[in-house]
């Protein structure tokens, strides 16, 4: 109960403090708290803090309430080496006695024993209870409990010993492992070993990724309930296979044989080679020879699919180039013509290296193309022959392609020439009169626009006034023809067009219109790009590529109502020259398209009227806009670089070419252990050429495996070279097991006195150690044991390798003296500066202390134990005592003596 009092301003804060220290309130708010006391028995100092904006006061009031037992704690402890021992350490006070239950059927009753070692026979949880009793204080007994979690970590995983390099189905499943704790998502803790970051789950089964091949010590690290954990490793060997192959040539004839040759490889036996020659066509041979028919694709996709022994497999495609020169040509017009005339032969392909024409009159070119006269008629066979720039040839011939005929002398006279008067509707015969040699036709054209018979006497009936001109055409087969023309009235059809825009980029859209016609029936547009369409107006054409001049012709053709008169008009239509191009890294040597990670690459824009630019470099990192940039990729692979420009004007244009950088190899090294003038076989992989160093000791440096043979211990390192010429470095140790070392010690004693016996050695875990005899040490199996014995002794150590090099013995002489003796401090200063706190009983040769008790001047007993490693703090009841001299007594069982030694005497409290 509060009772405080405030002058000023009211209290505002109460802090009491009791039970060892505890705060008796969690509350500052509250003036009078209730408090169940659970941290010591026996008198308690109250103490009372109250404030008052900040201001405050203590109160203390020495031994204001005793509290009766009993009290009943414990801790646990346990180590991981011995999963089922528990070691259970009591605070009991003021009991007479209590009753241990540790939860497995085990209870010990009556027991006054505060400490307690108990071992469990199967893993599981337990409920440790202690019961402490005071049979005259009149308090209930006190009861504590705690869960005991008995576990037996043991790590073991399945999987697979051979896997393959960048699989994503690689199970690893830890179910085998035992009493695993999955709380807080890190049961399970993977270390692949091979570089890439630890998998930490609680899920026993899962999946890993190896990004390389190579042999890995896969670790499983588990931890149970109380934080002990188990390790279990294996080795993992991850394949790889690399699909490669070379064709003969990248460009071939057709029809004709290609051969492939396979140049892939792994770190097994290739089994199966898969290929498809991009033809419908497949081989499993592992150097195939394939014969191409087809003449119509541009290129074949040929692809190889590599497995090696384990199923491991990798798969590579590059295209070929078949070569089957276009040799046709095309006349240019008709090819029955007449003497005299000349036809114009092109080839539908004029970037050939050579041509070979022979026109059928005894007369040869080796022109691209050209025009020919033919002087005489007759019949005449066309043949051209073409060869390519890989030296394929193609030949196109034309039988009796070009007719030649003689011209023909027109005449016609009509029942209109002795007319005066012309005058619509007039009607008007007309009768051919022309000479001709063989078969022959004819066309009137009365100039009426209509169609008219070809007959020898023909009329018509003019129906509308104009001038028209009446015409016979007297023809051969060959169209050799001969005109005669008089004037009555004629016609004939007129037209024009628009186009805009007349100057685009590459890509963009013109639209055409055609206006001003007169007796037009239909019409045709020739864009001159290899597109065309028929009579539409206005129609919109797209222009996607890059003419040579930058011009290219547009061409109307339109013909009237019958047919007989044909006309053109051709406009030009502008296409900037806006054109990307670059070079990587100058494209002077294969190492500037394909090198190994690191190096940085240059680009070189030659692009065309450009004005701005966008490069993407294909890795996911930013694009760039300058001129000629320069990259650095950060992995390898095979990359689109991409340029991107615009001109001026707004035209864009695109190109993409490709970039390959080699991945660094992985190098792998081992080393051993072996016994000094042994040797030991170094073991590396990871590329075809390797170098070690140092070479001391080694047989050949220049291996993947040489044998070592140092005098000492020794880190090698291998330098490793891909045939990419890629390179990567790693570490192997030679551990070489040198002798240990003989020793002969000899030292004195007194009886019950322990002293470390040591043997030093490094490193320890590579020797075995057993002494002799084994009493009186605290371990066999360790080098540097405590020993407490008796009487005079010699112990022998045996130390021995683990490798069975070398076995010594040595030898450790201690002499024990039959002495005894009893000593206390004659004062001490218990100010807590950790230096003489307390008063201990010590002496020589003291088997067990009876009895260690002080007293105050008034012969009150202030301190009593029979543990000799518990001394005296200077407090009574927990009250620091005064500075003052106590007495004391001592009585100590010996080894050395038949009775019990007592010791009687003074000691000092300072401060």
């Amino acid at each position: 109960t509060d009772l405080s009092t405030s002058g000023g301003t009211p209290i505002d804060t109460w802090h009491y403090y009791a039970d060892n220290g505890y705060y008796m309130s969690s509350c500052f708010k509250d003036p009078s708290p209730s408090w169940n006391f659970v941290g010591s028995t026996g008198s308690q100092n109250i103490s009372l803090v109250v404030c008052s904006t900040g201001c405050c006061d203590t109160l203390t009031v020495p031994n204001a309430i005793t509290i009766n037992g009993p009290l009943a704690q414990f801790k646990v402890k346990m180590h991981c080496e011995t999963p089922f021992v528990y070691e259970f350490e009591g605070n009991i006070q003021d009991a007479s006695s209590w009753n241990w239950d540790f939860g497995d059927g085990t209870v010990v009753n009556n027991s006054t024993a505060s400490y307690m070692m108990h071992t469990y026979t199967a893993t599981g949880n337990y409920e440790a209870v202690l019961i402490a009793f005071n049979n005259t204080s009149g308090c209930q007994p006190d009861t504590f409990k705690r869960m005991i979690y008995v576990r037996d970590i043991k790590a073991e995983f399945l999987s697979d010993s051979a896997l393959c390099a960048r699989a994503t189905d690689n199970i690893f499943n830890a179910s085998p492992s035992q009493d695993v704790y999955t709380f807080g998502q890190n049961g399970y803790i993977w270390l692949w070993g091979d570089g890439t970051p630890p998998t930490i789950t609680n899920e026993a089964i899962v999946e890993h990724e190896y990004p390389t091949a190579g042999l890995f010590d896969t670790k499983l690290i588990v931890r149970d309930i109380n934080g002990c954990r188990d390790t279990a490793t294996r080795k993992v060997f991850s394949s790889e296979v690399i699909a490669g192959f070379n064709p003969a040539s990248n460009y071939f004839c057709v029809p004709g044989p290609l051969g492939f040759t396979d140049v892939s490889n792994s770190d097994t036996t290739i089994i199966s080679w898969q290929w498809a020659f991009g033809n419908g066509s497949t081989s499993v041979v592992q150097h195939p020879s394939h014969n191409y028919t087809q003449t119509g694709p541009n290129q074949f996709l040929v692809r190889l699919i590599a497995i090696n022994e384990l199923g491991c497999r990798d798969t590579l495609e590059k295209f070929v180039f078949p070569s089957k020169p276009n040799a046709s040509f095309t006349p240019q017009g008709s090819t029955a013509k007449c003497s005299g005339d000349s036809i114009n032969f092109i080839p539908a392909f004029p970037n050939h290296v050579s041509y070979a024409w022979n026109l059928g009159d005894n007369s040869t070119s080796t022109a691209t193309s050209l025009w020919h006269t033919y002087a005489t008629s007759g019949l005449f066979t066309v043949s051209l022959t073409v060869t390519d720039t890989i030296g394929c040839q193609g030949t196109t011939t034309l039988n009796n392609l070009v007719n030649i005929q003689d011209y023909p002398k027109a005449g016609f006279w009509s029942t209109a020439d002795g007319l005066a008067e012309k005058c619509y509707p007039l009607i008007v015969e007309y009768t051919d009169t022309s000479q001709v040699s063989g078969s022959s036709s004819r066309i009137w054209d009365l100039g009426t626009g209509g169609a008219v018979v070809p007959n020898v006497t023909v009329g018509t009936t003019y129906h509308l006034p104009g001038t028209y001109t009446t015409s016979l055409i007297v023809s051969t087969s060959n169209q050799c023809n001969d005109t005669i023309v008089k004037t009555i009235e004629v016609g004939g059809p007129l037209a024009n067009f628009d186009l805009s825009p007349a100057v685009i980029c590459k890509g963009d859209e013109v639209v055409f219109r055609i206006k001003d016609t007169t007796d037009v029936f239909t019409w045709h547009w020739d864009f001159g790009d290899g597109n065309d369409t028929i009579a539409l107006s206005p129609f919109t054409h797209q222009f996607n590529s890059h003419p040579p001049n930058g011009q290219v012709s547009v061409t109307l053709i339109y013909w009237s109502a019958d047919s007989s008169c044909a006309k053109t008009m051709t406009k030009n239509v502008e296409i900037h020259q806006v054109i990307a191009d670059f070079a990587r890294n100058g494209e002077t040597s294969p190492l500037d398209t394909a090198h190994c990670l690191g190096p940085m690459d240059i680009f070189t824009n030659n692009s065309t009227n450009g004005q701005s630019y966008h490069w993407n470099f294909g890795d996911g990192s930013p694009t760039s806009t300058a001129f000629s940039p320069s990259h650095l990729y950060q992995s390898p692979g095979t990359y689109n670089v991409s340029l991107s420009l615009s001109s001026a004007i707004g035209c864009k244009d695109t190109l993409v070419k490709q970039m390959v950088i080699h991945p660094i190899p992985v190098a792998l090294a081992s080393g051993g252990d072996t016994c000094l003038g042994s040797s030991v076989n170094l073991l590396s992989s990871g590329g075809s050429q390797y170098l070690w160093t140092p070479a001391t000791g080694l047989s050949s440096p220049a291996v993947a495996n040489p044998v070592a043979s140092p005098s000492v211990s020794t880190h090698y390192s291998v330098a490793v070279t891909d045939v990419n010429g890629c390179k990567d470095t790693a570490s192997a140790y030679v551990n070489i097991i040198q002798p240990p070392p003989y020793i002969n010690f000899d030292t004195a004693i007194v009886i019950g006195q322990s002293i470390p016996i040591n043997y030093y050695i490094e490193p320890e875990g590579d020797y075995n150690f057993s002494w002799s005899p084994s009493d009186s040490l605290s371990c066999n199996g360790c080098p540097n044991p405590f020993s407490n014995p008796q009487q005079n002794t010699q112990y022998v150590l045996t130390v021995s390798d683990k490798y069975g090099c070398f076995v010594v013995q040595s030898y450790y002489n201690i002499e024990v003296l039959p002495l005894s003796s009893i000593d206390v401090p004659s004062a001490f200063t218990p100010n807590g500066d950790g230096y003489n706190d307390k008063v201990y009983v010590r002496g020589w040769g003291i088997k067990r202390l009876i009895e260690f008790n002080i007293y105050n001047r008034w012969g009150e007993m202030v301190f009593s134990t029979n543990d000799i490693e518990i001394g005296w703090d200077g407090t009574y009841k927990g009250v620091l005592q005064n500075l003052e001299t106590y007495a004391y007594t001592v009585v100590v069982e010996t080894f050395v003596d038949e009775r019990p030694l007592v010791k009687k005497g003074y000691v000092k409290l300072l401060r």
